[in-house]
């Protein structure tokens, strides 16, 4: 607005209002023009620097600089040309070693196919074994021995310059065998086993008596050096055994144009169902070679042949459940020249039977049958051999036999069962069978003997037969071939002779608890000179 302008309407304004009251404020008036712009003012701060723009192209390459100066030796340069090691074994350690002495091994390192003898150190990493001890040369060391143990090893090899590493195993056990004896020396009495050079028993091979089994006793030590001794201490012979891990043997005490003893390794592993494993052994000095026969089917099955004095057999499997009547041919001929019964009882199922004749003191032939349980137990029964019988003949007296009392077989056995055969006449006895009809459930809990006018006794049935059978019924014989009833001459050579005039008696027992039986029938067929 022009100043002058400004002043009149200021100076108009007071002269206005005088001295009276101020009006109303008027309206603003209308804005003037801009005034003129005034001089620039000064530089700002400068802003921030922008991104950089694109690398330009490479230079050219400027000229290599010096060599520099050659370096310390290297800390291999005593290894430079060194061949490498390598373990190529260890050596001394068996599949199975045993305690009780130090256990030396050897590990074999060459290098370059040639074998190093020193130079060499070995580090040995384990779990679970024994931290081997160094000995002799560089790379010779041992277990102690101290104890058992099965472990893996790892075995770290190094010359300094090359390493090789190799793994093996070591399995450290007690050494255990079993050794028994069967004592069949005739006119010795009782026999001891002591280390040699002393007088003193081992512990259960003391007092063996003449025709007795010893358990199979535990053996700690791979060799056994014995002398056997009379019970007076007299010296009979050394043996010097050699026995291996967890076998069992029989020492086997027999006649062979002097005193010998022989050993017997038996294998006790187990057997086919119901079986025993049956071994034979010739012992009977003086007779040929034999050939025994089972006489329980005709014709009769040969088991062993040819089987020399002094000798074994290798095993065979027998049915366990049945006795086995059975002949010895001492000449090769086919023809029994003795015969017997192995027992059931012996014939035990997962059990080893030797069976073997000889010479009592008396220079009687006779079979004596060893049986050795899984767990080691001897058990021993010896038998007078037979001759065999005459042709059998057809009998000429029969009597039917008669109850004198009861008829009840009663496990109480206070009333046991007797029955009796009236015979006329019989001058002198020349052959026996007895046919019998018996109930009873548990057949092998009774006892059934024959007894003659003149008292003479013999067992006919012997708590034989188990139980899956519920009778008792067949004849007794000489000449039976059911192995149950087989007498295998024993009736002959009981009663043979004898005058069989009177009263034949049969009596039944029943030892067991619980099964009772009925006596039914019984038949006495006897052939009479």
């Amino acid at each position: 607005m022009n100043t002058k302008i400004f002043l009149a309407l200021l100076l108009g304004a007071f002269a206005f209002t005088g001295c009276g009251e101020d009006g109303a404020t008027g309206p603003a008036g209308p804005e003037g023009p801009a005034g003129e712009q005034g001089p620039a003012g000064g530089e700002g701060p400068a802003g921030d620097q922008g991104p950089a723009g694109p690398a330009g192209p490479q230079g050219p390459q400027g000229p290599a600089g010096a060599d520099g100066s050659d370096g310390a030796a290297g800390s291999d340069a005593a290894c430079a040309g060194v061949e490498r090691i390598e373990i190529t074994g260890v050596t001394g350690i068996e599949e199975r070693n045993f305690i009780g002495a130090p256990v030396p091994f050897t590990i074999e390192v060459e290098a370059g196919g040639t074998a190093l003898t020193e130079g060499v150190d070995f580090e040995f990493i384990t779990l679970d074994g024994e931290e081997p001890a160094a000995t002799g040369a560089f790379n010779e060391f041992e277990f102690s021995g101290d104890a058992e143990f099965t472990a893996d090893f790892i075995v770290v090899a190094t010359d300094g310059c090359t390493t090789d590493i190799f793994d093996f195993s070591a399995n450290l056990v007690e050494f255990e065998a079993r050794v028994a004896v069967v004592h069949i020396l005739p006119n010795t009495g009782t026999v001891k086993v002591a280390p040699t050079g002393t007088v003193d028993a081992l512990p259960d091979f003391d007092s063996i008596e003449f025709e007795d089994v010893t358990d199979l006793e535990v053996v700690n030590s791979p060799t056994l050096d014995v002398d056997i001794l009379l019970e007076d201490d007299t010296f009979v012979q050394t043996l010097n055994l050699v026995l291996d891990y967890q076998k069992s043997y029989v020492v086997i005490a027999h006649d062979n144009a002097g005193a010998t003893f022989t050993v017997v390794e038996i294998d006790q592993a187990d057997t086919t169902d119901l079986t025993t494993r049956l071994y034979a052994f010739h012992g009977a000095n003086g007779v040929g070679a034999v050939d025994i026969y089972d006489n329980t089917a005709d014709p009769a099955v040969a088991l062993f042949t040819g089987l020399a004095a002094g000798t074994v057999s290798a095993p065979i499997e027998v049915q366990s459940s049945n006795s086995i009547p059975f002949g010895i041919d001492t000449n090769a001929d086919q023809v029994d020249d003795f015969v017997g019964t192995l027992s059931t009882t012996f014939l035990s199922n997962g059990w080893t039977t030797i069976i073997a004749p000889y010479f009592d003191d008396d220079a009687n032939l006779k079979l004596i049958m060893a049986e050795f349980s899984p767990a080691g137990v001897g058990f021993d029964n010896a038998q007078t051999l037979s001759v065999p019988p005459p042709p059998r003949q057809t009998p000429n007296v029969t009597v039917a036999g008669v109850a004198t009392g009861t008829t009840t077989i009663t496990h109480t056995n206070t009333d046991p069962v007797e029955v009796e055969f009236a015979v006329a006449a019989c001058a002198s006895v020349e052959q026996v069978e007895l046919t019998v009809d018996i109930v009873h459930s548990w057949r092998s809990d009774m006892i059934i003997t024959l007894i003659s006018p003149l008292g003479t006794e013999y067992v006919l049935w012997n708590r034989v037969g188990g139980s899956s059978i519920d009778e008792i019924i067949g004849e007794f014989s000489d000449y039976s071939t059911e192995a149950l009833f087989s007498t295998s001459g024993d009736l002959l050579n009981t009663f043979g002779s004898e005058d069989g005039t009177g009263t034949w008696t049969v009596t039944i027992e029943d030892l067991g608890t619980g099964d009772d039986g009925t006596f039914n029938t019984a038949e006495l067929n006897l052939v009479c000179n």
